[in-house]
């Protein structure tokens, strides 16, 4: 069966409140006793929900039983791709890894689709529910196809085919990975946005971020859906994946830093962080246009929260003065308002949150992401989002 709209309420509010007994999503959820009974014994039999230990029972009526997520019964299928890199693991629908992630270094030329549906069958399962396929870039919304991504540097159109055909009939959703992030985020800290939100990652050459609007996804507006990293400014950086010069993605990078030198950047960002000598004219370049950026991008979405998801994070003085220098740049009555939280995350090539997108598009509504529907493949024939009864 598909799940409802019912059904949705009743794992949301499970997920964030939970453990809950029936009266207890009965008065929550505004539907009668029996109802509630009703939709829990549904997911009671999909796998999605079970029962804990019983209460002790009061002075009268019966005890209550309180339930709860169940995490093992069904799985869902993370599958990141980055530069140069594809990930795969399997994930109880809590959120927990049941195995360990396969992983696949890529050759260069090599495809990136391809590799992943090669992954792909070691780690799907007869109870998985769905795979959730991401990529940073962007997505067509109606085939679910990459249309422009780093980990695509041809800048062309890429069929998500090879991924669906070794998916065996499980259905298939793609996104990019920010949105990802801001579903593990918002599942894993069990605090759903109800305010305007803005989850920004940033990387060595990799900025992007997502807005969530009244705790959903927002997938048209450029520095939501994404692409903040190609904000453009008059510099001279190295050129960009997009065929652009100036993104700010490539001003805070170790090709930035490295200037004119020649031989391997890789890892000059971090080092320099490290480093944090005061003369370092040209790293407080990148850390100040960046500042700029984030505080325009602010100023404009007006978000309540900001989370920076970064690998940097333990750079406790970069993360000051970052965090400093972008709320010098809000407008006042906005800077006052704005709550910035630090993320010590990873994002491009996480399995595990692919698999949260996942998650996100079953127990969070407004969620699902673009299901795969290749252009020349009938739409009708694509497996839709649907959950066998899980054995007892």
């Amino acid at each position: 069966m598909h799940i409802t709209d019912a059904q949705r309420q009743l794992l949301k509010t499970l997920w964030f409140d939970g453990p809950l007994s029936r009266s207890d999503l009965s008065r929550l959820l505004a539907i009668t006793p029996n109802a509630a009974g009703g939709i829990a014994a549904q997911l009671q039999q999909l796998g999605l929900v079970s029962e804990m230990t019983a209460e002790t029972a009061a002075l009268r009526g019966r005890p209550k039983t309180p339930l709860q997520i169940e995490g093992r019964r069904q799985s869902i299928v993370g599958l990141a791709v980055s530069p140069g890199r594809v990930e795969a693991c399997r994930f109880g629908f809590a959120g927990h890894p049941l195995d360990r992630p396969h992983v696949k270094t890529l050759t260069a030329g090599a495809s990136p689709l391809a590799a992943a549906a090669r992954l792909l069958p070691a780690v799907l399962h007869p109870r998985t529910l769905l795979i959730a396929l991401t990529v940073p870039g962007l997505v067509d919304q109606k085939s679910g196809n990459i249309m422009l991504s780093s980990a695509f540097p041809d800048a062309k159109s890429h069929s998500v085919l090879p991924v669906l055909k070794a998916a065996a009939g499980i259905p298939l959703i793609v996104g990019n990975d920010l949105h990802a992030a801001a579903a593990g985020w918002t599942l894993s800290h069990r605090r759903p946005f109800t305010d305007d939100s803005l989850l920004v990652n940033i990387a060595d050459g990799q900025i992007g971020a997502a807005i969530l609007i009244n705790g959903k996804p927002n997938r048209g507006c450029i520095l939501g859906a994404n692409e903040l990293g190609h904000t453009r400014l008059p510099m001279a950086a190295p050129s960009c994946y997009c065929g652009g010069r100036g993104c700010i993605e490539r001003i805070f990078s170790s090709g930035f830093l490295a200037g004119k030198s020649r031989g391997a950047s890789k890892g000059i960002l971090e080092a320099r962080l490290r480093a944090n000598a005061p003369g370092d004219r040209r790293l407080g370049i990148a850390v100040s246009s960046l500042a700029m950026v984030l505080s325009n991008a602010i100023n404009f979405l007006r978000p309540a929260n900001v989370i920076i998801a970064t690998p940097f994070a333990e750079y406790r003085h970069f993360i000051s003065g970052l965090t400093a220098d972008i709320r010098r740049g809000l407008l006042p009555h906005i800077g006052s308002r704005v709550e910035i939280s630090v993320w010590n995350r990873c994002i491009s090539g996480s399995a595990h949150l692919a698999a949260w997108l996942g998650i996100a598009g079953i127990v969070l509504p407004g969620w699902s992401d673009y299901e795969a529907q290749p252009e020349h493949q009938d739409r009708h024939s694509t497996p839709r989002l649907q959950i066998a009864p899980a054995d007892e």
